[in-house]
């Protein structure tokens, strides 16, 4: 295997992408069409996601049809969580605050849009 890049079936592209780029601080690598995309992807340092329209994606994928997020956690490794969780608290949905784990690392997670968790870790 070469990566893992996830695809989100989202409900909104402009939400998710006010979530994922505006508050987190992810670039747009690639979307489709140019005008008005059903299809992105994102990057941030050595991360990227990719974001579809749900009824992009369920056209795609038929066996998605009907289901939606929020059963999936993302565990993302940071630099720094602390500075990312004061940068992030007031504009998401916190399920978890920073703190440090029971194996040794300082996370803290948040809610996206469509229901699925970003856990963001880092070292103390």
């Amino acid at each position: 295997m070469k990566s893992l890049t996830p695809n989100i079936k989202v409900k909104s592209i402009a939400r998710s992408l006010s979530f994922y780029r505006d508050l987190l601080g992810f670039e747009t690598i690639m979307k489709n069409p140019e005008n008005d995309p059903v299809w992105v992807m994102l990057g941030n340092g050595n991360a990227a996601i990719m974001l579809q329209q749900e009824e992009s994606i369920d056209g795609e994928y038929p066996a998605l049809k009907g289901k939606s997020g929020g059963a999936l956690t993302f565990f993302i490794q940071v630099e720094d969580p602390g500075s990312l969780y004061e940068r992030v608290k007031d504009g998401a949905a916190v399920v978890k605050e920073l703190a440090v784990s029971p194996y040794g690392k300082r996370e803290f997670a948040i809610q996206d849009p469509d229901g699925f968790i970003l856990t963001f870790a880092g070292d103390i």
